[in-house]
């Protein structure tokens, strides 16, 4: 193991199998090999030397921890839970393997069990960031960004120089509308990782709900810059640059180049990406185009049941028949949410 974290895997992972070949029912030395074989990326070798670790130490739970790990790696997701399951089970009092099953249930969206597995490893012990941060992320996927707002306080106090933990509390405090503590957290956020494109990207949603439009603009491209392929970021550029008031912040080229992009990525088959399209085509001053784009986000919007996006096009298409591009006066405009 030293070998591996020292960045030697490949002979870390050589060093493992010649003492296997000495002693191949060590079931340290085989559930060691597995988490290896797992971090280089070969969950199916991982599961058949874990599955061995727990036929000579029935009950490692480590060993059924990390079996999950290489079945959720493989989609076989039940089949995951399960052997997290058996692993808290066999070492309740470890909070590093109820971290990992929370973690697990949340990537599958059964978030209140998730919810239950992070409060039990901080009943264990309070002090864990990651505990803290996972239960913050979860109260804000259950819709709950009051609540999330305390437990991301709670994380940044136990990390303070942890960027996602303050880009967290960023989001959530702008969820309940503490703009000021909001723009606060994120401008630390963004200070502690430059690089990281969502955190740009939320920064970018909080700027443009309080109507600087600049600000925004600018770290939607320097989200961008760093990950072509967030479609929030693509879709709320593409607005910006196409409806905002300010002729200095438009660009209908642009802005028919991104919301192109975003449409691409999601096949055509959203309606806001394709309202957003119709805007920039109007902007560009391609009404055709526009008229058609806005009939096809409301005809999927009403099949959907979307009935804001309806409304909206409805209204925008009036504009485009009359040639006139949609400036958007309204503080945040139609900010795109998703990640």
């Amino acid at each position: 193991m030293a070998l591996f974290a020292n960045g030697q895997r490949e002979e870390g992972i050589n060093c493992l199998r010649e003492g296997l070949k000495i002693n191949p029912d060590d079931p340290q030395s085989l559930d060691h090999l597995g988490f290896m074989l797992l971090n280089e990326n070969q969950p199916a070798e991982a599961e058949i030397i874990l599955r061995h670790a727990l036929e000579v130490r029935p009950g490692f739970a480590e060993a059924h921890s990390h079996l999950a790990t290489a079945l959720e790696s493989q989609s076989r997701f039940d089949e995951a839970i399960e052997q997290h399951a058996r692993a808290v089970k066999f070492k309740p009092d470890a909070t590093n393997l109820r971290v990992s099953f929370a973690a697990t249930l949340a990537r599958l969206r059964r978030l209140d069990a998730a919810l239950g597995e992070y409060r039990a490893a901080l009943d264990l012990n309070p002090q864990l960031p990651d505990a803290q941060l996972g239960l913050a992320g979860v109260l804000m996927d259950l819709g709950k960004p009051g609540e999330a707002v305390s437990e991301f306080e709670k994380a940044t106090q136990l990390s303070p120089a942890n960027a996602i933990a303050l880009d967290g509390l960023g989001v959530a405090q702008s969820a309940v509308g503490r703009m000021d503590e909001a723009e606060a957290a994120l401008v630390k956020a963004v200070g502690l990782a430059p690089t990281n494109a969502m955190i740009h990207l939320h920064f970018g949603m909080t700027l443009q709900s309080r109507g600087r439009t600049t600000e925004a603009v600018q770290h939607y491209r320097a989200a961008i810059a760093l990950d072509p392929k967030p479609l929030a970021a693509l879709n709320n550029l593409a607005w910006l640059l196409a409806t905002s008031p300010d002729a200095a912040n438009r660009n209908g080229a642009q802005a028919v180049k991104l919301a192109n992009r975003a449409c691409d990525l999601t096949e055509n088959r959203e309606p806001l990406l394709i309202g957003t399209l119709a805007a920039a085509y109007a902007e560009a001053r391609r009404f055709p185009e526009a008229i058609a784009a806005a009939e096809k986000a409301r005809e999927l919007a009403t099949t959907a049941g979307m009935e804001e996006i309806v409304r909206r096009n409805t209204e925008l298409l009036e504009l485009y028949r009359a040639g006139k591009p949609f400036r958007d006066s309204t503080p945040g405009g139609a900010i795109d949410t998703r990640p």
